[in-house]
């Protein structure tokens, strides 16, 4: 059964999280692109994808350890790896809102 969404919202400087098992292995960062409010009153992210030239939404990987985490919360080595995993394909901006 399909959600019906009520509210989506862009989703500024909003990422997804998912924990390493290994410390010396970075944790996963997706840039997320909005927020969706549904029906239910329930709120998800959903991440920025792409493969090749294609950009599309999707919900975070089901039964994942992951958290929603804003850059502000980032310590600097973690938003490092942000910007690098989060950056835009063949751009040399990395898509963040500057405050």
């Amino acid at each position: 059964m399909n959600k019906k969404i009520a509210a989506i919202t862009q989703a500024d400087n909003w990422f997804f999280c998912q924990e390493s098992e290994d410390r010396r292995t970075p944790h996963r960062f997706t840039r997320l692109s909005v927020w969706v409010a549904y029906e239910d009153g329930t709120t998800t992210g959903l991440l920025s994808t792409h493969q090749g030239p294609d950009f599309s939404l999707a919900t975070p990987p089901a039964g994942s350890d992951g958290f929603y985490i804003h850059w502000d919360e980032l310590n600097p080595e973690q938003k490092n790896e942000a910007l690098l995993q989060g950056k835009i394909p063949n751009t040399s901006h990395p898509g963040f809102q500057e405050d």
